[in-house]
């Protein structure tokens, strides 16, 4: 079995990085390749697709910078027999935030309260937008703060719109192997910011979900067709919803710091059963 690890950050593509080594130890042969380093041609041809081509699977780690060459190169590796743990549709699907919350609510999956402002929408303050971030965004990327009772257009088009969602002790993140757990934790903000991603700078600790928390994080990732992410959710107004689901960045690394190494080896496992049995 032969398995790609493709990745925009270095150090999670490096020989020491524990996912890629927990898999080798499992039997599976890891190939480490920096998403940089696949690039189109003039012909639309990719360079170095051989090491693309190689792997029987593919596990992505992307970020917003490369969705359009990361969707190119992962229907070219499908049509080379190499399959992405995630399909691009469920990946494409995900980072649409606003068609991941349409696609939980026709399977009754409770979400955090968003509007959709379009290209340079007009919005109109009210209680539900309070926040603002892009429609595709990651890693909390241009999530910002809305001044209340103004009225502007979002430039960062397009957009969502939500309420203050509440202090940052009521968001949290399950991570999945194909509706398996394999983790959570709460996350917490840096000083003076609004997003608690952990690639900007938030804090992690540990947390036990409660059964509906992990129901709905399970039901959520299956609806939209996603075998390995992460689902995040906010507890407000006294009932778990989900933020949204990443498919495309697990954001597994997190974990990694409050398990000493241990969730990159319940990862491995599951990946390669699943592979086994699916793939």
């Amino acid at each position: 079995m032969h398995i790609g690890i493709v990745n925009r950050f270095h150090e999670m593509i490096s020989p020491a990085y524990p996912l890629g080594d927990a898999l080798q130890e499992l039997g599976a042969e890891v190939t480490r390749l920096d998403i940089r380093d696949l690039w189109l041609n003039q012909e639309q041809q990719i360079v170095h697709q051989d090491k693309l081509f190689q792997s029987d699977v593919l596990l992505w780690r992307i970020t917003d910078d490369f969705w359009q060459s990361a969707f190119h190169f992962l229907r070219a590796a499908e049509k080379n027999g190499a399959l992405a743990i995630n399909n691009p549709e469920s990946i494409q699907l995900c980072i649409d935030k606003w068609s991941t919350y349409a696609r939980l609510q026709d399977y009754n999956i409770p979400v955090a309260p968003t509007s959709f402002i379009p290209h340079n929408g007009l919005l109109q303050q009210s209680a539900i937008a309070e926040v603002s971030k892009p429609l595709d965004g990651c890693c909390g990327h241009q999530v910002r703060r809305l001044e209340v009772g103004s009225q502007e257009r979002l430039k960062d088009s397009p957009s969502l719109a939500q309420p203050y969602l509440g202090d940052d002790i009521n968001f949290a993140r399950i991570l999945l192997v194909n509706g398996k757990f394999i983790g959570s934790y709460k996350r917490l903000a840096a000083k003076g910011k609004l997003a608690n991603n952990f690639d900007s700078g938030g804090k992690i600790i540990f947390w036990k979900p409660t059964d509906k928390a992990l129901e709905i994080a399970i039901k959520a990732s299956r609806a939209c067709g996603v075998v390995f992410g992460a689902v995040d959710l906010v507890n407000y107004q006294g009932r778990w919803q989900v933020v949204e689901i990443n498919a495309a960045s697990p954001g597994y690394g997190g974990l990694a710091l409050i398990s000493g190494g241990e969730a990159h080896k319940t990862i491995a496992k599951q990946l390669i059963d699943y592979i086994v049995k699916n793939i």
